[in-house]
């Protein structure tokens, strides 16, 4: 392949994190780097592209500072929209005081507003943050190919969870005006081309998790996708060769042991103490492991 056959890459759901999965025994911040490492290469081989992220680059919208200088110091430059776990409380107006933000401000992501597009060469993207519904593009034009980025739940076939809705099945959007969106939220990859048949059903390409962070995430083969100048995606797959993951991930918690949990925690019924003091107290009583540990990161 060429390289002047791509013209944009395209990924979502980082889900960059101080701590490491549950599921993960590795070093985790080497295993980040990593994998910012194998974008930033083939970002160079394709002579710095656009890069296309549709959201989730942080795991919680305050990241440690630690964390924030990693990304800011392995990261390429990107044209990104906020994902639900990059704002505060999943709040758009509160961008500002997020983790994402100090990104944008660094320079590192160009922030892709709604409704002011922004045109690179040939394409032309059009932000829809979380909380943002899939609009038609103002004034298409025929040379320009026209890219939705948007961070909302999309499925095909085989690739939704069993509540998805029949509204987010990419069969059943009609959107005219965009030749293709690029999705994230859905952690499973998918490339779904209408061929031309129908003006109103661009194609559909959903990045899929960038890192296996959970245990049901193991046989997931994390990518980036390439845009070609014919207006196809092909898959270039990451190097997860060195990923470790635990026995179980801490993840096969007992009905007991939740319902344990639960119940000691009604038990409290209207006592007037901190929540937050409260459920750790519990936690300090008898309560697995596997669930202090996620209650815990749950609280944070």
């Amino acid at each position: 392949m060429q390289q002047t056959d791509v013209v944009a890459l395209l990924i979502a759901d980082l889900h960059l994190s101080h701590k490491p999965p549950i599921s993960r025994i590795d070093n985790w911040y080497e295993s980040m780097v990593k994998g910012m490492g194998q974008l930033r290469a083939l970002w160079d081989i394709h002579r710095k592209v656009p890069i296309i992220c549709a959201g989730d680059i942080f795991d919680k919208w305050n990241p440690n500072p630690e964390l924030i200088n990693l990304a800011i110091r392995y990261l390429p430059n990107m044209y990104a929209v906020p994902g639900q776990h990059d704002l505060a409380w999943h709040n758009y107006s509160d961008i500002k005081k997020t983790g994402y933000w100090t990104l944008v401000e660094s320079g590192v992501i160009t922030n892709l507003e709604p409704d002011n597009p922004v045109e690179i060469g040939t394409i032309r993207l059009w932000g829809f943050p979380w909380g943002f519904d899939l609009q038609p593009p103002k004034n298409p034009h025929d040379l320009i190919t026209e890219i939705a980025v948007v961070h909302k739940y999309l499925w095909m076939k085989g690739t939704g969870h069993h509540n998805a809705s029949d509204k987010a099945k990419v069969q059943n959007i009609r959107i005219n005006g965009f030749d293709l969106v690029v999705s994230g939220d859905n952690h499973i990859s998918f490339y779904s081309r209408f061929l031309g048949e129908d003006k109103g059903r661009p194609d559909f390409y959903n990045c899929g998790s960038f890192f296996r962070r959970k245990q049901d995430e193991k046989d997931h083969k994390p990518s980036i996708g390439m845009l070609k100048k014919n207006g196809t995606v092909e898959r270039h797959f990451l190097d997860t060769s060195e990923d470790k993951f635990s026995d179980n991930g801490g993840e096969r918690i007992s009905n007991s042991d939740v319902s344990g949990f639960l119940w000691e925690l009604k038990e409290l019924g209207d006592v007037a103490i901190n929540f937050s003091d409260a459920v750790k107290r519990i936690l300090d009583n008898g309560v697995s492991e596997e669930v202090r540990k996620i209650v815990l990161e749950a609280m944070e």
